[in-house]
């Protein structure tokens, strides 16, 4: 594995990424009774010549998380 070259210039820097999905109770009256933390409080920094990574969605949830 590569050391991060740290004088590289910063792309993208992202400090306290949070997440959270409504957990819903009810058919036609939908309410939120509660979340799920995908991601909570994830610093990270991308600087050029890194790669960065996405974990791509369900067809059925439509969902992504990001991946430093």
């Amino acid at each position: 594995m590569r050391t991060p070259a740290t004088h590289a210039p910063t792309l993208l820097e992202v400090k306290g990424l949070q997440k959270l999905f409504p957990v819903t109770e009810g058919v036609l009256a939908r309410r939120a009774v509660g979340e799920v933390r995908a991601v909570d409080g994830v610093d990270f920094t991308l600087r050029r010549g890194e790669v960065g990574l996405s974990r791509m969605p369900m067809a059925r949830n439509r969902r992504v998380t990001t991946l430093p």
